[in-house]
């Protein structure tokens, strides 16, 4: 792969602009050897080499103007042509992938994956509050992706790398509200929120999408103690892909408590206790192949010490 990059900025009044060129020469070869057995010689073995070979010049830009409304309130507006090659195991897999349990098949046809990107944000650094809400919508063409076929190779799911447009929506909500110091400590309370919804072009719906989530928490921090409690509510996924099972929603709650010792040197030393998953929710990651063999681990604590230097 050879890339060349280039990026520049320029601000003007109230105005910041930001631009972003990539081209990309992208070469792909896959040898596969051939084993035959000479029936009259049974000791020789031929040994024939096939070739497969792809070439991509991906080229891709971005544009993104940021509005200062005023010193606290923001307007940022992006859009993006983007190009992908494909990659080696989206082109010449064909096996067993261990780590997903998943017999694989590539497509030595693919073609570069394309894609428009359009964003629109607000961001607001106002007092204590500080946050932000995006909207964004992808339009991709020959978007690649994992396609299950419902049928089993080797005891293992068969599924082949496809390709065809398809259309991504969605939104994202972060803030945070800073409570100020008080004798009790520093207190602050955030929240946030994503969703995004996908479909193909035969209107069947995009394989392996996340849930849509809410959540909220406080940080809090005195000398050197500091904590955390995040809460994150993720919605059952039935916008499934055909043979993709649905995933019940969940409540994940962490939290964290830590306190920081400083040495002599200048360095520090933490001590700090983790707890994950505290309600012990039977949490299946919508966007993960194992989902249905393997949940995400249920409660569990994790003492632990680090030094910063």
């Amino acid at each position: 792969t050879f890339g060349l990059f280039w990026v520049e900025s320029l601000e003007r009044d109230n105005w910041l602009f930001d631009l972003g060129l990539r081209f990309e020469d992208v070469s792909l070869e896959a040898l596969q050897l051939e084993h035959d057995h000479d029936e009259a010689h049974h000791d020789e073995e031929h040994e024939e080499v096939m070739v497969s070979k792809r070439d991509f010049k991906p080229l891709s830009f971005s544009t993104a103007a940021i509005w200062h409304v005023s010193e606290s309130h923001h307007l940022a507006f992006t859009f993006a042509s983007a190009e992908r090659a494909p990659s080696d195991g989206e082109l010449f897999a064909n096996g067993p992938h261990i780590a997903t349990q998943t017999f694989e098949v590539g497509n030595p046809d693919l073609q570069e994956e394309r894609n428009l990107h359009y964003e629109l944000a607000w961001r607001v650094h106002q007092g204590a509050l500080t946050g932000s809400v995006s909207l964004y919508y992808d339009d991709f063409r020959d978007y690649i992706y994992l396609e299950d076929t419902g049928l089993e190779e080797d005891g293992l799911p068969l599924r082949e790398w496809s390709q065809q447009n398809a259309e991504f929506v969605g939104g994202e909500i972060e803030l945070r509200w800073d409570l100020g110091h008080t004798s009790t400590g520093h207190w602050q309370l955030f929240g946030l929120y994503d969703r995004v919804s996908a479909e193909l072009t035969d209107g069947s719906n995009v394989p392996l999408l996340p849930p849509q989530r809410i959540g909220a928490g406080a940080d809090w921090d005195l000398y050197g103690w500091a904590a955390n409690l995040t809460w994150i509510h993720a919605s059952s996924h039935t916008d499934t892909a055909e043979f993709e099972t649905a995933t019940p929603g969940y409540d994940l709650v962490n939290a964290e408590l830590s306190y920081q010792f400083k040495l002599k040197n200048g360095s520090a030393l933490n001590l700090f206790l983790k707890g994950r998953n505290l309600l012990n929710e039977d949490i299946r990651n919508s966007t993960s192949y194992l989902k249905d063999q393997a949940p995400q681990i249920g409660r569990n604590l994790i003492l632990g010490a680090s030094v910063v230097y």
